[in-house]
Parts: structure tokens; sequence; C-alpha cells
């Protein structure tokens, strides 16, 4: 069974290049190794994080992610069984919207309606636009 989450934090400090550079190396081999997709948003300060995969997996990575000094102040938009992945060729993807597309995808609906959540493959608003926020990144920061 898979499974989606998404969720929002703050950094304890700044990240400038170098440590998001360094963050997303090791999200990427992490994810790789557990089988885990998804994608990272940076934007002053904020971090907007989404995830797919083995339940297990995702629960571990989580596990792993709340436990981290880096950020403080998590809060999940989005935890759900899903039926195929959104990300499936991004170990982990970064990218660093303007403050107000950030504040666009935190703020969205991250819950469906009771009626869509019964139609197959429908997706939560928020997840709608960050994939179509993400498809029209051609910036970010390669697989």
């Amino acid at each position: 069974m898979l499974r989606g989450i998404c969720y929002l934090s703050s950094a304890t400090r700044p990240f400038d290049e170098a440590a998001l550079e360094g963050l997303l190396s090791e999200s990427r081999r992490n994810n790789a190794h557990s089988g885990v997709s998804g994608v990272l948003l940076y934007a002053d300060g904020d971090f907007l994080q989404y995830l797919e995969g083995p339940s297990a997996a995702v629960d571990e990575t989580m596990l792993r992610i709340r436990g981290s000094r880096r950020h403080r102040g998590l809060r999940v938009l989005l935890d759900e069984p899903i039926e195929q992945r959104v990300f499936a060729d991004w170990w982990m993807g970064l990218a660093r919207p303007t403050r107000s597309h950030f504040l666009a995808l935190s703020s969205a609906s991250w819950k469906r309606a009771a009626a869509a959540a019964r139609q197959p493959g429908s997706m939560p608003p928020g997840l709608v636009l960050l994939e179509e926020f993400w498809s029209g990144q051609a910036g970010s920061t390669a697989r």
C-alpha cells in the first residue's frame, strides 16, 4: 500500500545553497534506499515537503524528519493512502518558489471533499496545485 504525506515546517536557521544541496543529497540517498519519492520546496526559511511510497517506508522517513534539528513546528497537511505516485521520477526534487507561490501551496486545501474521495485517481486540491507548480518548474534541481 502506498501513502502520501505533506507537511510544513520552519528551518531553525536559514539555509544557503550549500546547506540545501547537502539536505537534498542526504534525502536522495535515504529515499532511494527506502523507495520513497517526493519533492521539497524551500522559501524564506520555510519548508513544504511531499513524500510518497510504501507506508512503512514513509513512516520511517517521517520519524527521521521529526527527529531532525534542522526544522521546527512540523505540521502535517496531508496523510493518506494513495493509488499511485505523483512524483515517481524524483527520489527528492527541490524547488525554491516565490513567497506567493509558497503561500498559495501551503494554504491550499489538502483535504478532498467526501465525494471526490470516492473517485478513483482524485487528488486533494493542494496536491493538484503542487503537481501543477512542479510541472512548470524548469529550474527544479534534477532527480
